[in-house]
């Protein structure tokens, strides 16, 4: 099983395009694969045909319609020679260009800013963004202001923070003292959501709001018991889309991994029957009455995966 921080720094990059333009749902995927539709086969690079037929569908009750669909890697553009040619992952853009993520240099990880010379140019110039001390950054989002989200450790290790930096000035930390937290995206209206671990009690999907100059302490969202989970539950915040709407998954210490949508007061499970790991990764701004989220499941032992898209119709 992949780590919590892993995961997310994995998914944030497929996120964070899914709410930029995922607006006519053509490009849910287009990070890591498109969805095919049902019963399709589709020639794939290398002659390898492959074909998804156990597409599932439901009628939508308020949790999501599924549709299951298979995934096609597609290889990422590098961009921006002033990128050490090191190990880069760009994890969040918006609509200008700009991408934001980290890269590796002397065993340590490091945030970057990265713009266009010109809207959506191809050549640009990169700046470290400063993170909180500590040997590990990672920059997960970035908003039409400029602002971006990610974590940091501290000077002197461990634990990760939540930040916020400013058009790629020195990280902000969300939640000061020794409580873990991580932003894994952040709105139009500054909102970043992500996860907080307090010193007694689990792990909670977590939104931190402006407040002021700055930003509030987080809220924890909670951490409900979903469908076939027991005990002590975790829960992790992996987007939120600019009504304040966020997505993400519960865990139990027998790895029984649920997708949960939440509604600013309540969770909803996002089904996928006959698994046990399924996360939803990334959601739309409204549209018509309903979100449309993406995420994935692992079906068999071996990590195979299914890109999953659910339409939720909202609750009133």
């Amino acid at each position: 099983m992949e780590s919590l921080e892993h995961s997310l720094e994995q998914q944030a990059l497929l996120a964070n395009l899914i709410r930029r333009d995922g607006q006519d749902g053509a490009k849910l995927a287009a990070a890591i694969g498109r969805i095919l539709p049902e019963n399709s086969a589709e020639e794939k690079p290398g002659g390898d045909e492959r074909a998804e037929n156990d597409a599932h569908h439901g009628q939508d009750d308020g949790r999501g319609v599924l549709i299951r669909g298979a995934i096609e890697d597609l290889p990422l553009q590098a961009h921006g020679a002033a990128i050490p040619d090191l190990d880069v992952d760009p994890l969040g853009r918006i609509a200008s260009g700009q991408v934001v993520g980290s890269y590796r240099v002397n065993g340590e990880d490091k945030c970057f800013l990265w713009t266009p010379s010109s809207t959506n140019a191809t050549t640009g110039t990169a700046v470290e963004i400063p993170g909180l001390g500590g040997t590990f950054c990672v920059a997960n989002d970035i908003n039409s202001s400029g602002q971006i989200a990610g974590a940091s450790t501290l000077l002197g290790g461990s634990p990760n923070h939540a930040f916020v930096s400013i058009g790629g000035a020195a990280a902000i930390d969300l939640q000061p003292g020794t409580d873990e937290s991580y932003g894994a995206a952040i709105n139009n209206a500054g909102q970043v959501a992500g996860y907080h671990t307090p010193a007694i009690g689990p792990t909670s999907a977590a939104v931190w709001t402006p407040s002021g100059s700055g930003w509030g302490s987080a809220s924890d969202l909670g951490t409900p018991t979903l469908s076939g989970q027991s005990g002590p539950i975790n829960s992790a915040a992996l987007d939120i889309n600019d009504a304040g709407y966020v997505v993400g998954y519960t865990s139990d210490q027998q790895a029984i991994i649920r997708a949960f949508f939440w509604q600013g007061t309540a969770f909803t499970e996002l089904p996928d029957a006959g698994v046990s790991i399924v996360q939803a990764n990334g959601l739309t701004n409204v549209m018509a009455n309903r979100v449309i989220v993406t995420g994935s499941d692992v079906f068999n032992a071996t990590n195979g995966r299914h890109g999953l898209r659910w339409v939720v119709t909202l609750k009133r």
